[in-house]
């Protein structure tokens, strides 16, 4: 009987630890490619700041791919929500070389390839389809290999262009940022 007792008394502990290591939660999905992309900017229209970055999303992600011949890239982030409200946003980069430097929009390298230009649209301008790029300039801090994250800054004044009531919308707004974005 004292064998038993014994046997159960080192049987219990081990059957409780056993049981609590069976009810734990899995480990939540980390987060993995171009959702670890990041983006924040800031757009000013008379006065007013409108400050958008994927934290404000439920689903966001950026990655970055060839653009056309050459080195050129083209780098994009969007996201959006579905389940709190309708909000989005989508930006669109290219730049004319996979490089670090500075690179000023309208701007070429060489004969070959795309200049460098934004798209960019957002919820948040709901009047504003897709706004249209005057003048600014993109950096690129670090453009590493393939697996890498390209990062940067940009600063640039858009237009409010062809709004949803088919008038043209010549209003200035500044957009400035920065980014880390997945190279693929």
């Amino acid at each position: 009987m004292r064998k038993l007792i014994i046997l159960a008394l080192l049987i219990c502990p081990l059957a409780l630890l056993a049981q609590k290591s069976a009810l734990k939660k899995p480990a939540p999905k980390k987060a993995e490619g171009p959702e670890l992309s990041i983006i924040s900017m800031t757009i000013e229209h008379n006065g007013q700041q409108t400050t958008i970055n994927n934290k404000q999303f439920e689903t966001w992600g950026g990655t970055s791919m060839p653009n056309g011949m050459g080195s050129a890239l083209l780098l994009n982030y969007g996201a959006s929500n579905s389940k709190k409200n309708n909000d989005s946003f989508s930006w669109m980069f290219t730049i004319p070389k996979a490089e670090k430097g500075t690179y000023n929009i309208g701007e070429k390298a060489g004969d070959n390839g795309p200049a460098t230009q934004l798209q960019f649209m957002s919820s948040a301008f709901p009047n504003i389809p897709m706004f249209l790029c005057k003048s600014g300039s993109i950096t690129i801090e670090d453009c590493p290999l393939r697996g890498g994250f390209i990062k940067g800054n940009f600063s640039v004044t858009l237009s409010g262009g062809v709004t949803s009531d088919g008038t043209l919308d010549e209003s200035v707004y500044q957009l400035s940022g920065n980014f880390s974005i997945l190279r693929q």
